[in-house]
């Protein structure tokens, strides 16, 4: 079956705890619970070796739900159609060679004997089914996912939540949405489950390498050597080394690199006396956590967000306004930036916000219509994050501690363009340092 894309919003969850209070929240203001569901799928996701399906911007999924239905699923990017079928076969294959609406589309793109694995995901999920007091209301289904995505004996997991509008109607999709700006842990995505996945499989396989350690020298120095992109490297390098020493490794080779890299981590060990290194370990899952969320443009470890992530830490706190609806300004936030006893505006659910609402044509100097988070084409404001570390954070490295830990540090992010990449803005002159 296709038809037309439903309207939906998807947001990343920061943690189980927080996914766990979404599922149990009373339903929105002005809407009826009609039915709450629970359930458990896989999803294995389908290409050929050199990735043709990917290059058509079409996917392939089998579903295999724990009720023992499977559903083949083919989706197009453009234009945008998507087709499902339940089937009665048992693997992918034998589903290919059916005469389903799917099993038909994908055998004209590409020979099913050639498809293979791409990623496989367990998806736990709950659902929840919304409507208004009318016939005539809107109806939504919120969908809550917990996926977790496996690669040899590793693991990774990440938390979605996704509204998907079923009937149209009052209220509509950014109304109810709007709720959502003042809940701290959430952000809103566009990127799909595969996209992510592949992802968190990329950085798995990095730390499956990785920790193949054994007395002075990596049993894994070799493989590491051959196998792990080059990039990676310097990656790690731009975060352990000043400009001029990072400039003289870039210039060894990958054996030398990899053997630099042992020795410094070596003595950035807490506790040599352990069988592992924990500011290692602790890089590997900042990293890993970067490469998930902030994955922009380029290595995710040079976007500003993830710099100041794999430096600090996670933020004490962290106030977002990711889908901007009216006309705020980021005057507030920029005064928390520049002064630490600045008081806490609050908003009606006790929630920190710090976007100071506008009428229209209320912006009182050229500079601020100029500025890079206001648009002049709709007078409206753009996505920021505001991050706030009570003390010095958690630096891993001694070049990154903070003296005047008092009074902490705060960072403003801005997506200039609303296309989900993050810029500094400002931070307090403690961060800079």
């Amino acid at each position: 079956m296709s038809g037309p894309p439903r309207s939906e919003v998807k947001w990343d969850i920061a943690s189980p705890e927080l996914l766990k209070e979404l599922i149990d929240a009373p339903p929105p203001r002005g809407f009826r619970l009609k039915r709450t569901t629970h359930g458990f799928h896989r999803d294995i996701y389908y290409d050929t070796a050199d990735g043709s399906l990917a290059r058509r911007d079409v996917t392939c999924r089998f579903r295999l739900g724990a009720d023992d239905r499977r559903v083949l699923t083919v989706a197009f990017a453009s234009p945008r159609q998507r087709f499902s079928s339940a089937v009665t076969e048992l693997d992918l294959s034998a589903a290919l060679r059916g005469e389903s609406e799917p099993a038909r589309r994908l055998r004209g793109l590409v020979d099913p004997a050639n498809l293979e694995p791409l990623v496989e995901l367990e998806v736990e999920r709950a659902s929840r089914i919304l409507s208004g007091p009318w016939p005539w209301s809107a109806r939504y289904e919120l969908v809550y996912d917990i996926v977790t995505v496996r690669h040899d004996r590793l693991s990774r997991e990440f938390r979605e939540m996704k509204l998907v509008r079923l009937r149209p109607g009052r209220p509509d999709l950014a109304a109810v949405t709007a709720g959502m700006r003042r809940v701290s842990g959430t952000r809103a995505i566009l990127e799909s489950k595969l996209a992510r996945a592949q992802r968190i499989v990329a950085t798995l396989e990095g730390e499956t390498l990785a920790r193949v350690k054994a007395g002075d020298f990596s049993v894994a120095w070799d493989i590491r050597t051959w196998e792990v992109p080059r990039r990676e490297y310097l990656a790690e390098a731009r975060f352990l080394l000043g400009d001029d020493d990072y400039k003289q490794f870039a210039q060894k080779t990958p054996g030398e690199q990899e053997k630099t890299l042992d020795e410094l981590w070596r003595a950035l060990d807490p506790d040599p006396t352990t069988g592992t290194n924990e500011a290692y370990d602790t890089f590997l899952e900042r990293l890993t956590y970067v490469e998930a969320h902030y994955n922009e443009v380029g290595p995710a470890i040079f976007s500003a967000r993830g710099g100041v992530y794999m430096r600090y830490g996670p933020p004490d706190e962290l106030v977002q306004d990711v889908i901007p609806l009216n006309y705020d300004t980021l005057e507030e936030a920029e005064a928390v930036v520049d002064n630490p006893y600045h008081p806490l505006n609050l908003g009606s659910s006790n929630t920190k916000i710090y976007s100071v609402p506008k009428t229209r044509n209320t912006f009182g100097s050229s500079t601020m219509r100029q500025s890079a988070r206001y648009r002049p084409e709709d007078n409206t404001g753009v996505p920021y994050e505001l991050w706030i570390y009570h003390a010095g954070g958690k630096p891993l490295l001694p070049r990154h501690e903070v003296q005047e830990m008092d009074i902490g540090m705060r960072y403003l992010f801005v997506d200039e363009d609303g296309h989900g990449v993050y810029k500094l803005e400002r931070s307090s002159s403690i961060s800079t340092k």
